[in-house]
């Protein structure tokens, strides 16, 4: 089995979206108010704290990509989310051990994707690169969503975009910098890596 790393995570440290540590082009896509999950290769599901979620049903939910993931030795990383649910209607679902998950919209909307080889033994590509290939190899599995990342070019134009998230009810956004490789923690200013807003 994939050896148990925490997941990556942005900085904590709130900042302006012209921070000079901030160097753009950066990818950026939609902050969800969900539940991260780790997949680790289909094996495990599991939190950022690397402990499993108590709903038996997660399993046979994603039972396709799950098997997908064992026999190609994947590692995925993303949010478990519903559009439709409130953070606290979701939490009740995924903390019961038998409540059901269909018909509610909910899925695993995946925003980074390695092999076991990668993630073992820090080989991941830049997240340019993983980005293109999850979207290629993760395609068509139900209740399952790849994350779309868009191309900014500026601190004004991650602005607007952040903006017209906002007045769509979403949480915020996420940047990635193209190059960034996956940090197993909690990433800091200098490393350009994940920033949250």
């Amino acid at each position: 089995m994939a050896n148990l790393k925490p997941v990556m995570k942005g900085s904590n440290e709130i900042v302006p979206f012209d921070h000079p540590y901030i160097q753009y082009p950066q990818l950026a896509s939609t902050k969800m108010d969900g539940f991260r999950l780790l997949n680790l290769c289909g094996e495990k599901l599991l939190s950022p704290a690397l402990k499993p979620f108590p709903n038996n049903n997660m399993t046979e939910h994603l039972g396709e990509l799950l098997n997908f993931c064992l026999k190609h030795r994947i590692v995925t990383d993303g949010e478990f989310w519903s559009p439709v649910l409130t953070f606290q209607q979701l939490q009740s679902l995924v903390r019961s051990h038998d409540k059901s998950l269909n018909d509610l919209e909910i899925k695993y909307y995946i925003f980074d994707a390695m092999t076991e080889e990668e993630w073992d033994n820090n080989l991941e590509k830049p997240f340019i690169a993983r980005y293109l290939n999850y979207k290629q190899t993760l395609a068509g599995f139900p209740n399952v969503v790849l994350v779309e990342q868009q191309h900014v070019t500026s601190a004004a134009a991650a602005q607007a975009l952040f903006d017209q998230h906002i007045e769509q009810g979403h949480e915020g956004i996420i940047l990635r910098q193209h190059n960034a490789l996956y940090k197993h923690g909690r990433c800091t200013l200098k490393q350009d890596g994940m920033w949250k807003f």
